[in-house]
């Protein structure tokens, strides 16, 4: 099993996030993993319509639980939707799911 496959398989992401990369930085004992969103369209939060993706912010880190003794971090450039009133809004990210596991960082 890959890294990435480690991850996925432990992170419980749902349907369309995806474990893209995993760095592990032995010097600092921190794994900084990477998670892309997939799909072409994703839910609008405001409207709740079926909106295609539009563009992905910068990078956001949020700090995890500890991977034994290593800092672990999550990295996701968050989708932004365009709904049919041509107003675009950021998409519920992962992080939502673990309110207490999660720190932005």
């Amino acid at each position: 099993m890959t890294e990435a496959g480690f991850y996925q398989r432990l992170l419980l992401l749902k349907e369309g996030w995806d474990v893209k990369e995993v760095k592990v930085n032995h010097d600092i004992k921190e794994v900084d993993v990477f998670i892309e969103y997939t799909k072409e369209q994703a839910s609008c939060p405001v409207t709740h319509e079926l909106s295609r993706i539009y563009d992905y912010r910068e990078n956001r880190r949020w700090r995890h639980l500890d991977t034994m003794q290593y800092k672990t971090y999550l990295n996701c450039r968050v989708p932004g939707v365009i709904n049919e009133a041509g107003k675009v809004y950021n998409i519920s990210t992962v992080v939502r799911l673990f309110h207490s596991l999660y720190f932005p960082v």
